[in-house]
């Protein structure tokens, strides 16, 4: 599934920046995947930490063959030797474990967190083991669907060359400072 954006958010970005603007029109439309499941978007991102995007494609997709549906149950049948397994560590399968435990419980109500703000969803989600606050973000991102931001990320990488490090300084405070509409169009679902 790709997220729908129209040009009212690219034409904001170009009058912003000159030169954000013609990497708009450079680059032209990207297709930003999201990831509508709550519950499969926080596993995904405990699994992908501090390792490469390849890694964590095929950690995923093994997690995906074995489990079939990845929710809770699964999750808790399988247990933490199985997930370790998978390719993950021990540590992220027990987190992924206290995690499935959490909402099949109803410790975590998943739900609620798609309705909360942004303050209170990152509080939520970094509650959770092995989440913190960067992860909660990126979590909202790709889950949650929050476009403006992700467009002001996506641009700034190409814009600055390969400089992450530099990318991942922006703030959502600093991008909410530069894009004061962005409350408006990052979060519903």
């Amino acid at each position: 599934m790709y997220f729908a954006y129209g040009e009212q958010a690219l034409s904001y970005l170009r009058k912003k920046d000159k030169r954000l603007c013609e990497v708009i029109d450079r680059i032209g439309h990207i297709d930003r995947t999201v990831d509508p499941d709550l519950f499969s978007s926080v596993l995904h991102h405990i699994i992908g930490q501090q390792i490469s995007t390849k890694a964590q494609a095929t950690i995923w997709q093994r997690v995906q063959d074995a489990l079939g549906t990845v929710n809770s149950e699964a999750i808790l049948a399988a247990g933490v030797p199985s997930l370790q397994a998978l390719g993950m560590t021990f540590r992220k399968a027990a987190y992924i474990t206290d995690f499935a435990e959490r909402v099949h419980t109803g410790a975590f109500d998943l739900d609620a967190v798609a309705h909360m703000s942004d303050e209170a969803a990152i509080r939520a989600l970094s509650s959770l083991k092995g989440i913190g606050v960067w992860t909660a973000e990126m979590i909202l991102r790709f889950c949650q669907r929050q476009i403006v931001k992700d467009f002001l990320i996506k641009f700034t990488k190409i814009y600055k060359k390969g400089a992450r490090s530099t990318v991942w300084l922006l703030t959502p405070r600093l991008i909410d400072y530069i894009f004061p509409f962005s409350r408006s169009l990052q979060r519903y679902a």
